[in-house]
């Protein structure tokens, strides 16, 4: 059977990989960026882009980092929007830290009223007609601005892999990382999810609820819609 991107279940949210792929350049900047700053525990922070990452301590505390981080060779990013170098770091750390990153990206269901979702269909050339009614109209997006997010996670994302690798674990760094042992990216995941939830409430409040002032539902950053996997019932 030849291949058709109307039958491929995943095609539509294939897109949002770019955003994807951007967030992993960022992550890269950032270590950049914190590898370059001789001090760490400066008033202001340690600028990323606009925003500060904080740790609340100095660099030397962070011992794991000379060991493991430090003087990493950098890279030009690809997907990045903003110029500047990225620390090549391990695998394993940068997706634990994009891991703990997807707190910030939310799906829902798009709604055209307060009572109503958006519907639609593929057309043939596999976009979206929103005249159509077979399936409900999805959206997936960043709730709030990504590099700011990184940047205000940042601080604690490093505090946390200093508390677990000198909590006893400093030799088993790579199976840590990995999340073979130990509880690194549950423990990553609450740091982003408590911060989303401490710093960002407005945006999360009734983000899914159609806004009667705005006519929409709260705007997500970068969205990319697509359609449920199955067909809405309709009567016999």
């Amino acid at each position: 059977m030849p291949y058709s991107k109307i039958n491929d279940d995943l095609y539509e949210t294939s897109g949002f990989v770019n955003e994807l792929l951007k967030m992993r350049d960022y992550v890269g900047q950032a270590f950049h960026v914190m590898d370059e700053a001789a001090q760490w525990n400066a008033a202001g922070g340690v600028d990323f882009y606009g925003t500060p990452i904080k740790t609340g301590n100095a660099k030397h505390i962070h011992g794991w980092w000379s060991d493991y981080v430090a003087g990493k060779p950098t890279f030009e990013t690809r997907y990045s929007e903003e110029e500047g170098l990225a620390l090549k770091i391990d695998k394993s750390l940068r997706n634990a830290i994009l891991f703990s990153l997807r707190m910030n990206l939310h799906i829902r269901k798009v709604k055209s009223s307060e009572h109503d979702f958006m519907t639609g269909e593929f057309n043939e050339d596999g976009t979206i007609n929103y005249d159509g009614n077979e399936y409900i109209v999805q959206e997936i997006g960043w709730i709030v601005e990504p590099k700011e997010f990184l940047a205000k996670c940042m601080g604690s994302l490093l505090n946390q892999l200093r508390l677990a690798v000198v909590t006893g674990m400093n030799s088993n760094y790579g199976q840590l990382t990995r999340g073979s042992i130990g509880t690194l990216f549950e423990d990553l995941c609450a740091q982003t999810h408590t911060i989303l939830v401490g710093n960002y409430t407005a945006e999360i409040t009734d983000i899914d609820v159609f806004d009667v002032q705005i006519g929409s539902q709260k705007v997500l950053i970068n969205p990319l819609r697509l359609l449920s996997k199955s067909p809405i019932p309709h009567p016999v």
